[in-house]
């Protein structure tokens, strides 16, 4: 029978998992469970409950050691088994048949492995460590050392292929590792008091840090460790494999790739097949740019690695293996596979692509090495077997990267159309010689295109009628309508002149609100192609006018412009270019400074346009010049309006309005001319008039105290108090005078009441 001695404290989190992987042994009747509890405050002691009568409990001493030996000494079993309450067995009926095997009679102990998991989120990254853990009692077997207790055991050992799952150091309890940290790192102290040349001890704490997250002390504890090491024999250094692998792993953690590779090399004088030592210099020289040396000692890795189990370091229970994962065997064999690949001596590149096994770095080379070896049924197979949406999404675009270097491009297509789902159609139209502009549009009808990636729209070339290419990128989402016409415009030279036609030809008024978003991501991505090609400006100032004319009915359709300032800072930069550029063009008639301001705004936000700017600005400017150069028209300004404010108090109206249309034809954006053609109005009752007036004049001005203020009255006197309050709350929030902002105040309590009267 089999004792399986535990010591345990506050495990609840950790000790079902464990007790359940054993439980196999309990139910048969090939195994006893001894748990001995040291304290714990949670549900431990319920959970080993259901499991074993054979629970103790034993006040904990700060001695690993004899807490250990007291689980021992209830043991009944003839062999004894030492297990943690963060581990768990994993093939346990390989343990059984183990034990059923009558070659086990001839030794009196048994090394299992324990893979010590980096993370629960990744089963492939992990260290291996040989570990004594099967005993037999026969009364010598015991625990030395207070803190990292060190069983004392008798030969011959015997090696079965059994592994032991360790879960301690991925704990997502920070508290727990805290306290486990600090528990180890006191004894650790306390023991180097008593003999502080210890370089065992030195090695442990630097471990404790290294395992806490504390690199700088862990590799100041190796250092200190490894130079003490210095002056001792051959053998005795032997002896501390570990501690070279831990100081190497932390200089190459510190980006010491030098002195790492040194540590190695000195490591590898003593022991020639530790495998961390070829995997931390390849990859140290990898670091410093040296792709030979790399590439030899991750090939030597790779040769140790396919018979490393076969090696006594292997289990040598003094040696932690940090780099025999999955992982590292992968970035190993992609390295060499890589290498070969840049050789173009693809069948030796093949051979070590074959052994790697994560996910990531089989995609990165696969379609690339396997497009040149033209295994087209290994690519499809590969594909059809991916699960996950973002691996296949991946390959998928490393495939597409490479498939043009092939010189029959129809056959390749017409290999992959094998592949499941949405690409196998897509390779089906591709691989033909015709391809047919009603299929093409069938299948973007099929599928969702915000979904597709960006090599799908290639099918795009292939239809001749613009009026298609519309309608499939107008059902994108912007973005991806620019992506997708960028990447054609940047294919196809045909393709981008025909674009750069339509879009100069377009009746913009003919347009539905999705048809403008379309042509105005296509205007805007050709004028950025055509800058980055530097064509003629003259042509570019075409296209980038009929730009900003379907950017600003875009605008239009989608914002109120007389608010559009107060949520100018939640507009894209596009949006606000295109705003700028809107007022830049409205003052530039009126006020040159604000026009140039307006429009080093829009340069703020969008300096792709820089050139494009230039020669608007030009423009601009020269018509605000232009209206400005008369001075006379300030005085002339100062008498129309005086004559007009007489003939209203006339009561002459008509005459007032003839005057006010005659000056507007000489000066288009004066504020006061929209407030008093808005008085009349109201004067005369034809508030639709007086709203329309006042509304242009918002459009311009769109912090006018008097043009809010004078709406919000309009709506008052036609009884629209709703409207009216509105209207008044946007005045005194950009009302000047405290004065006014009472007298608003009071309007608007008073409009409110009327409000809730009716």
């Amino acid at each position: 029978m089999i004792s399986i001695c535990m010591m345990v404290k506050n495990e609840e989190n950790n000790l079902r998992r464990c007790l359940d992987s054993i439980k196999i042994l309990l139910d048969k009747g090939i195994a006893e469970l001894i748990v001995v509890d040291t304290g714990s405050e949670d549900k431990t002691v319920k959970i080993a409950r259901e499991y074993t009568e054979k629970l103790y409990y034993h006040e904990w001493n700060y001695n690993f050691s004899e807490m250990r030996n007291i689980s021992i000494s209830y043991a009944k079993g003839n062999w004894i088994f030492i297990l943690d309450a963060d581990e768990e067995v994993e093939n346990t009926l390989d343990l059984i048949s183990a034990f059923e095997s009558k070659n086990i009679e001839y030794y009196n102990t048994i090394n299992l492995s324990v893979k010590n998991l980096d993370s629960l989120s990744n089963q492939h990254k992990y260290n291996v460590l040989s570990s004594p853990r099967l005993f037999r009692n026969d009364g010598s077997f015991r625990y030395e050392g207070a803190v990292h207790n060190q069983p004392i055991y008798k030969e011959p050992c015997f090696n079965i292929d059994v592994n032991i799952v360790h879960y301690g150091y991925v704990s997502n309890d920070k508290e727990l590792m805290k306290k486990k940290f600090e528990r180890t790192s006191d004894l650790l102290l306390r023991e180097l008091k008593k003999d502080p040349n210890n370089i065992y001890y030195i090695y442990q704490l630097g471990v404790s840090y290294d395992m806490y997250n504390k690199k700088k002390e862990a590799l100041d504890y190796f250092e200190k460790a490894y130079l003490k090491l210095k002056s001792k024999s051959s053998q005795e250094r032997k002896n501390y494999l570990a501690l070279f692998q831990s100081y190497a792993s932390s200089l190459y953690s510190d980006k010491q790739y030098d002195k790492c590779i040194n540590v190695c090399n000195e490591g590898l004088k003593l022991e020639k097949d530790f495998i961390d030592f070829y995997y931390l210099i390849a990859n140290s020289y990898s670091n410093i740019g040296n792709k030979e040396k790399s590439f030899e000692a991750f090939k030597k890795y790779i040769e140790i690695y396919r018979r490393y189990k076969n090696l006594p370091i292997y289990r040598d229970p003094s040696v932690i293996t940090y780099h025999i994962d999955d992982i590292a065997k992968s970035i190993a064999s992609y390295n060499v596979s890589t290498y070969y690949y840049g050789l173009e001596e693809y069948n030796k590149s093949y051979i070590y692509y074959k052994d790697i096994v994560t996910i990531d770095l089989k995609i990165a080379l696969s379609a690339k090495l396997l497009i040149k070896m033209k295994k087209y049924d290994e690519i499809v197979e590969y594909i059809n077997n991916l699960d996950k949406k973002e691996d296949i999404y991946k390959y998928l675009n490393v495939l597409e990267g490479n498939i043009n270097s092939q010189e029959n491009i129809n056959d390749v297509y017409s290999k992959l159309s094998l592949i499941k789902g949405t690409y196998g159609d897509y390779c089906l139209i591709k691989c033909k010689d015709f391809i047919d502009e009603g299929e093409v549009v069938q299948f973007f009808h099929k599928n969702d295109c915000n979904f597709l990636d960006i090599y799908y729209f290639d099918l795009l070339l292939h239809i001749k009628k613009s009026s298609s290419i519309v309608n499939i990128i107008r059902e994108l989402a912007q973005g991806k309508q620019m992506q997708v016409v960028n990447s054609l415009i940047n294919k196809d030279e045909e393709f981008f002149y025909k674009i750069i036609k339509l879009c100069e030809e377009v009746n913009i008024e003919k347009l539905t609100l999705s048809e403008i978003t379309v042509f105005k991501n296509m205007t805007r991505i050709i004028i950025i192609n055509l800058l980055n090609k530097d064509e003629k400006i003259v042509f570019k100032k075409s296209l980038f006018n009929k730009y900003l004319d379907i950017g600003i009915i875009y605008m239009k359709s989608i914002y109120n412009f007389e608010n559009i300032y107060r949520i100018i800072n939640v507009l894209s930069s596009e949006e606000k270019f295109l705003y700028y550029l809107y007022r830049a063009k409205l003052y530039s008639k009126l006020d040159k400074k604000e026009c140039i301001d307006n429009i080093k705004k829009a340069l703020e936000v969008e300096k792709a346009f820089a050139k494009c700017i230039n020669v608007y600005k030009e423009n601009l400017i020269k018509e605000a010049v232009d209206v400005f150069k008369n001075k006379e028209i300030d005085e002339y300004l100062s008498v129309v309006k005086n004559n007009v404010l007489n003939l209203v108090n006339l009561g002459e109206l008509d005459s007032a309005l003839n005057i006010i249309g005659e000056l507007k034809a000489i000066v288009k954006c004066d504020e006061s001319i929209f407030n008093m053609e808005a008085m009349i109005y109201i004067m005369k009752e034809e508030y639709f008039l007086a709203e329309s007036s006042i509304r242009k004049g918002i459009e311009l001005y769109p912090k006018s105290f008097d043009l809010y203020y004078n709406l919000a009255y309009m709506y008052e006197k036609i009884g629209f108090y709703n409207k009216a309050v509105d209207i008044y709350k946007i005045a005194r929030e950009i009302c000047a005078s405290d004065d006014n902002r009472i007298e608003l105040d009071n309007i608007i309590l008073m409009l409110e009441i009327n409000s809730l009267q009716n």
